[in-house]
């Protein structure tokens, strides 16, 4: 049976939504200041902001990421964040070489997205 749920600002920091066998999507919730200090994981991860404003950290770069942005982080980089305004945040990890095809139709999705973009103009 298919469910609706709200990805507005959650009073929990973080809500599991999804998950397939290892992969997973997972809304973060963040109070301006908040986020997760530096890790590592084993998992290709996407990291979409729905709202709010994150300074993004990766490796040695550092990001700013607005509402209707992504980032992908490779399995084992060393990340962080820190919210700059309440911000909600969907994360989806994708394992194994299901994660590689994932993210190749990901990309796909927005190269095509760009070129349809391309299509529309205003009269």
């Amino acid at each position: 049976m298919a469910q609706v749920t709200s990805l507005q600002f959650h009073e929990q920091v973080l809500r599991n939504l999804l998950q397939i066998g290892d992969d997973r999507m997972i809304q973060l919730s963040f109070d301006k200041g908040k986020g997760i200090e530096n890790h590592r994981t084993n998992h290709h991860a996407v990291l979409i902001v729905l709202a709010g404003k994150l300074q993004f950290f990766l490796d040695q770069q550092n990001f700013e990421i607005s509402a209707f942005e992504m980032i992908e982080i490779e399995p084992l980089r060393l990340h962080s964040f820190v919210a700059i305004e309440p911000t909600v945040v969907l994360l989806c990890l994708f394992t194994g070489s299901a994660s590689d095809d994932a993210v190749a139709k990901m990309k796909d999705r927005q190269t095509a997205t760009r070129a349809a973009d391309d299509l529309i103009f205003n009269s």
